[in-house]
């Protein structure tokens, strides 16, 4: 799908934090997600799933 720069810079950014190299989610303490902001982990989460 074509998003908009901001929104591919977005989406690049948390698979780059949430994602290996093979697309699977990679493993993180509970600390590191209270470091994220929950509205842009549950959009980054509804766009994986539309994938």
């Amino acid at each position: 799908m074509n998003y908009p720069p901001e929104i591919q810079e977005f989406l690049q950014k948390y698979d780059r934090l949430f994602l290996d190299e093979w697309g699977i989610i990679k493993l993180h303490s509970a600390d590191f997600y209270k470091t994220i902001d929950y509205t842009d982990l549950r959009v980054w989460c509804i766009y994986c799933r539309s994938r």
